[in-house]
């Protein structure tokens, strides 16, 4: 029988509506709270602010709308779709989902299987100069999941599966939208999501016998690989390769800002003349875990689709003009918002537990490792507590000076800073306060304090005020904190805090023109840098004439949230003149943060002809994860890929590269 705790998390995964993306997303953001460092100069970041997260674009919105019988006959992609061709597939689809606790397979957890089996047609019902919508139905609908303790919401669910929805892809098969009723059950608009990703297929050129490609999953934005299998005309193997965005309570964040994303797996597709599936069936695993360890949650999923038969049905596109008005246009990995209830998935964690019955598990939990397992799980139930009950937050502080020392005080003190709620930002700034708690409880606090998500004004006052004291571990962690707290404060409210915040700003900036040391300077760098504004940009420029070089790196790296044309000028400059390596590899770091535009042909110049070979390899590296967002840089990766001196530097490029043609006049070939 699982005991309540499992039971919870089972709740949790069908309140979320997606099993694996919410319940990962909430866990991890919620157990992994803490310091995010700046990368290190010589390190790219996989994905950075620099390239946005994926928007909903109206559908109808490409050139030369086409929703009639009488239209040109098919797309001008690599697929020919025609408004009004009609498939019918016997589809299957598994799931299987688990958590771990700690190192090890925690057992009271049951898994989460579910299986969706039916026959669904998909039709053409719309074609434009880079868009195709389609329509698509589930017939016969058969769902089943288990443990399932909410049977009412389960028959609601394969009640709600049956009815017609359609989704926009662009004429390579990449999926760019759904279009679904406004009030379709949210499960059920989930798991007809997910046939939608069973059937996308990514075709570049369907000459090609290889290429890569992004796309949409329920989980997030994946980059996959697909080659020609041998012997075939039409058959294709695809491999998932890694995660650059994933799906988040309000929206698609960076994957580096949630825990690790491993999808490993393979699925093999089989085309027609004109580029429609014939058969699809694959297997993928997707594990997401923190960078600590504490919780991790795996998925293993199988597809199957077979085509039944194929059919015209051309009235189908008047119907999509006429429900276009009336539907609701969302990504693939658009997670529900649950804006109608907001308090839902805290409510799945706190389960009814009270704060006492919370803080005795607390006790309970043993010492040291042996209890990490046990005191992680708490801390998300701990922070839904006090986004429900903020005035908890008096009695968790109280919980915290009553043995600060413990283990279960980190425990706490997590909470508060994950809970994010203003009452639990001041029990924070009380424990950073309070000179008779221990040393490390109050540096945690401080810390953590500078993490909040949407911090409130006194907070920038408290780490202002530690920063100036002659403690240097409690300085140091205020003056990051401070950067956050600004880049916080200006994401939420804008303009409106300029004013607010300048002579906060002031204070930093003050303390990087006294700092005495190389390492001071380059701490209130990175702390100006943190924090995304504008008016800190004269004291960054003012480090680049030292001579220290690590100071020079380092307010380059600062100015890599910073905007205007001045600031990509000193990149550029720094990239071509600069006389040590390591501030050029800091502008490449920055770049990743940055439209790579103004870059493109220091970069191209750099990545030809630098004698380093690290810094022609970090290049390569920026481009391969930015080729996406700035195709030519593909000029230059086949040029590396080529000529490079270095073999492994050649074979960097080339597995950066994507297979195709490289475009024409983008970026300047050289010599």
């Amino acid at each position: 029988m699982p005991s309540k705790s499992a039971r919870r998390l089972v709740r949790v995964g069908i309140a979320a509506s997606i099993l694996l993306p919410l319940v990962a997303f909430v866990v991890l953001t919620q157990l992994g709270t803490r310091a995010d460092p700046p990368a290190p100069p010589s390190i790219v970041p996989e994905s950075s602010e620099a390239e946005p997260a994926p928007r909903v674009r109206s559908p109808g919105s490409g050139a030369s709308s086409v929703t009639s019988a009488d239209a040109p006959p098919s797309s001008t992609g690599p697929r020919q779709y025609r408004v009004g061709m009609q498939a019918v597939y016997d589809i299957s689809l598994l799931s299987e989902t688990r958590f771990e606790l700690g190192d090890e397979m925690h057992q009271d957890v049951p898994e989460i299987h579910t299986e969706l089996r039916g026959h669904w047609s998909v039709t053409v019902v719309g074609v434009e100069e880079e868009d195709v919508h389609f329509a698509a139905a589930l017939g016969q609908p058969q769902f089943t999941m288990t443990p399932a303790e909410d049977r009412r919401a389960l028959n609601a669910t394969r009640r709600a599966l049956a009815g017609r929805y359609y989704f926009t892809a662009d004429s390579s098969g990449a999926v760019r939208e759904t279009h679904f009723p406004r009030d379709l059950d949210p499960m059920a608009r989930s798991l007809l999501k997910s046939v939608v990703v069973a059937f996308q297929m990514t075709v570049l050129d369907l000459s090609d016998d290889s290429w890569q490609a992004v796309e949409q999953t329920l989980d997030g934005e994946v980059e996959v690989a697909y080659r020609r299998l041998p012997g075939t005309e039409g058959g294709f193997a695809r491999r998932p390769l890694r995660y650059k965005w994933v799906a988040g309570l309000s929206g698609l964040v960076p994957v580096a800002e949630v825990g690790a994303y491993t999808v490993t797996g393979s699925a093999e597709f089989h085309l027609d003349s004109e580029g429609m599936l014939i058969r699809r069936i694959g297997q993928e695993s997707l594990r997401i875990a923190p960078d600590g360890g504490l919780m991790a949650v795996e998925q293993n999923r199988s597809a199957r689709m077979r085509l039944l038969r194929r059919a015209e049905a051309p009235e189908l596109a008047r119907d999509f003009k006429r429900d276009l008005a009336s539907l609701v246009t969302s990504t693939i990995a658009d997670v529900e918002r649950l804006e109608a209830d907001p308090g839902l998935i805290d409510r799945a964690w706190v389960d009814g537990a009270s704060l006492a019955t919370l803080l005795a598990a607390l006790d309970a939990a043993a010492e040291g490792k042996k209890g990490v397992s046990e005191r992680a799980a708490i801390i998300p139930r701990l922070a839904a507590l006090l986004r429900l009950e903020p005035h908890v937050a008096v009695e968790v502080e109280a919980a915290v000076r009553a043995d600060a020392e413990a283990d279960a005080a980190r425990t706490l003190i997590a909470a508060l800073s994950s809970a994010g709620t203003p009452e639990a930002q001041r029990a924070l700034m009380n424990l950073g306060h309070d000179e008779l708690m221990p040393k490390e409880t109050r540096l945690r606090a401080v810390g953590l304090l500078g993490l909040s998500r949407s911090p409130i004004p006194e907070s920038g006052g408290a780490l202002v005020e530690w920063m100036e004291m002659d403690d240097v571990d409690l300085a140091e962690t205020a003056a990051l904190g401070l950067g956050n707290h600004l880049k916080r404060r200006r994401e939420h409210d804008g303009s409106l805090c300029e004013a607010d915040t300048a002579d906060v700003l002031q204070r930093l900036i003050e303390a990087l023109e006294v700092a005495r040391t190389p390492e001071e300077r380059a701490l209130y760098l990175k702390a100006l840098g943190n924090t995304g504004s504008p008016r800190a940009v004269p004291a960054i420029i003012a480090q680049l004439t030292t001579q220290d070089v690590s100071v020079r790196a380092a307010a380059i790296w600062a100015l890599r949230f910073m905007p205007g044309a001045e600031v990509e000028a000193i990149l550029v400059e720094a990239l071509l003149a600069d006389p040590a390596l390591a501030p050029r590899q800091a502008v490449v770091a920055a770049a990743a943060f940055r439209s790579l535009v103004p870059l493109g042909p220091a970069l191209n110049e750099m990545a030809r002809s630098h004698p380093d070979k690290m810094l022609r390899l970090d290049i390569v590296h920026l481009l391969g994860v930015s080729k996406d967002r700035y195709p030519p840089g593909l000029t230059t990766l086949a040029w590396v890929a080529e000529r490079d001196p270095a073999p492994d530097v050649r074979q960097a490029a080339r597995n950066a590269m994507r297979p195709g043609t490289i475009p024409d006049g983008q970026l300047e070939v050289g010599h």
